[in-house]
């Protein structure tokens, strides 16, 4: 089985950098309109991929149980190191709310 890629590795710990993206569904929007499904994307930091998939899953479906309106449909480690340096940057057990995140 192949490893997610990752991003930089951190200078404070021996976390990787993983590209983290979620994909949700808004059923408070019309099916019509190009917000009815959208993307989070983020960094997360841990030391494996299977830790930043899952603690982004938790984190996803935990901002969905939050906005009823909103399902988690799907996410996947991403292999583009496309995102920013400034992207919202979150750490495997670490609580985080969701304006860090931006969602």
């Amino acid at each position: 089985m192949q490893q997610a890629p990752r991003t930089r590795q951190t200078k404070a710990d021996d976390s990787l950098n993983y590209n983290y993206v979620a994909w949700f569904r808004d059923h408070a929007v019309a099916p019509e309109d190009e917000d009815h499904e959208w993307c989070a994307c983020f960094i997360i930091a841990a030391a494996n991929s299977v830790e930043a998939q899952a603690w982004g899953d938790q984190l996803a479906k935990d901002h969905a149980r939050r906005m009823k309106h909103e399902e988690f449909l799907r996410s996947h480690l991403d292999s583009a190191p496309w995102l920013p340096k400034d992207a919202p940057r979150v750490v495997v057990g670490k609580p985080v709310s969701d304006d860090e995140i931006g969602w």
